[in-house]
């Protein structure tokens, strides 16, 4: 974890624009919370899980880490949000593939 918090300081997006607790970076957090998919992206993925994911994906992004860089400051934007979420899912996609059970979510 330390190190993926460590790598997102060098990409665009978390500069504080917004603060934390601005009413639009809660809103978009509990939208995300709330949402009927946001079980399967909660957690950090194990290689236990899929078998292979820390070599082909690698900056991997959960949901969990998402709260956690903006608990720490590192994510103040909702641009910053949407810009590791869209990360999230370009993973999920890179590792499943677009047919896969994932895409659609």
């Amino acid at each position: 974890v330390e190190s993926n918090l460590a790598r997102v300081r060098a990409l665009p997006g978390y500069a504080a624009v917004r603060p934390v607790g601005c009413p639009a970076v809660s809103s978009l957090w509990r939208r995300i919370t709330n949402h009927r998919s946001n079980t399967v992206f909660r957690r950090a993925v194990s290689d236990r899980e899929a078998p292979g994911y820390s070599t082909r994906i690698h900056f991997p992004v959960d949901l969990g880490l998402v709260r956690r860089m903006m608990t720490a400051g590192l994510l103040r934007t909702v641009e910053g949000v949407h810009l590791r979420l869209g990360l999230m899912c370009h993973n999920c996609v890179k590792f499943n593939g677009r047919e896969g059970d994932y895409a659609a979510v």
